[in-house]
């Protein structure tokens, strides 16, 4: 944890236990400017909000399950997440929810020390990432703990210290997270039958824009004596940006392959003479460019690598 975190998120199964073992943590945050997010799986009376809105400054969310806490954090912008120390299997569940939500957000994140040890004084594992002092935060954090039910066992030491202290989880050990999944699920377009769908109707979009375009490119503006081919320059940006939209938005290259051969087919199409002799697109470098620009296009977005997800580089790059 920095000095100062400006945005940081608390998960956690009970706001009790939260409180216990980092409500100190969460005032000081405040405190000092900046923003504490508490996110847990049990709701809270009006009087338990209360007494947690003086820590938190009102902050509370309630989560569902893990991908709750994944979009929780992300819409908080959260800078760190602290997850609980506690060996209980609800711990354990938000532990690997904050996992997630850091892993996806390529953000910190930070455990409880055991609460039975709240000092770090376990030789084996070496000092805490980060001890924060919480002596003037003590007070208040007591009073809402009192009115959340007072401290449990296996919180009673962690409660009543002067300073709560945090381990920075530098690895995964786990198999793939929630988090990895969902983040790669954003390169995936779904079912065969949704792709073949969507690349129908980008089909007929590719065809709308190339017979617009076909018609289009010929028309020119005269300012100053100079012709600008002004027809043959929106019908390129328009062309370009279509397909280079569709390669970025949806990342599925059956589909920006489906545009792109409707844009081309009607402009090879339309290359041919009708039946009554006339030429949609006649000879002249107005007309070659037009022919060109599409298939160029569409070879230049196709073959262009696709990216890994956001929060995979990040999580490469601090590996």
């Amino acid at each position: 944890m920095a000095n100062r975190a400006d945005r940081a998120v608390f998960v956690f199964p009970d706001a009790r236990s939260a409180v216990a073992v980092a409500g100190g943590t969460m005032a000081r945050v405040v405190e000092e400017g900046g923003t504490s997010t508490l996110i847990t799986a049990l709701p809270l009376s009006a009087g338990e909000l209360d007494a947690l809105a003086r820590l938190t400054g009102g902050d509370h969310v309630v989560a569902a399950g893990p991908s709750d806490v994944v979009d929780v954090a992300e819409s908080r912008a959260a800078t760190v997440l602290i997850a609980p120390g506690i060996a209980t299997p609800a711990a354990s569940a938000v532990a690997r929810a904050a996992g997630d939500a850091a892993l996806l957000l390529g953000v910190p994140l930070y455990r409880v020390t055991d609460a039975a040890d709240p000092d770090g004084s376990d030789p084996d594992a070496g000092p805490p990432a980060r001890r924060i002092d919480i002596g003037l935060q003590r007070d208040a954090k007591l009073d809402a703990l009192a009115v959340l039910g007072g401290a449990t066992a296996a919180t009673t030491a962690a409660a009543g210290a002067t300073t709560e202290s945090f381990d920075r989880v530098e690895e995964r050990t786990s198999g793939p997270s929630a988090a990895t999944r969902r983040a790669a699920s954003v390169t995936e377009t779904g079912t065969l039958g949704n792709r073949l769908g969507t690349a129908a109707l980008a089909f007929v979009i590719g065809a709308v824009y190339g017979a617009i375009g076909t018609v289009a490119h010929t028309i020119s503006v005269s300012i100053a004596g100079i012709d600008i081919p002004i027809g043959l320059i929106l019908s390129v940006i328009a062309v370009v940006s279509l397909l280079v939209g569709l390669r970025l938005v949806i990342h599925d290259k059956l589909v920006v392959g489906a545009c792109a051969v409707g844009v081309i087919g009607i402009v090879a199409l339309f290359t041919l003479p009708s039946a009554g002799g006339s030429v949609l697109i006649p000879q002249g470098i107005a007309s070659v460019i037009w022919t060109v620009t599409p298939a160029f296009t569409a070879a230049l977005v196709l073959a262009w690598p696709s990216l890994p997800p956001r929060a995979e580089r990040q999580h490469r790059a601090t590996a």
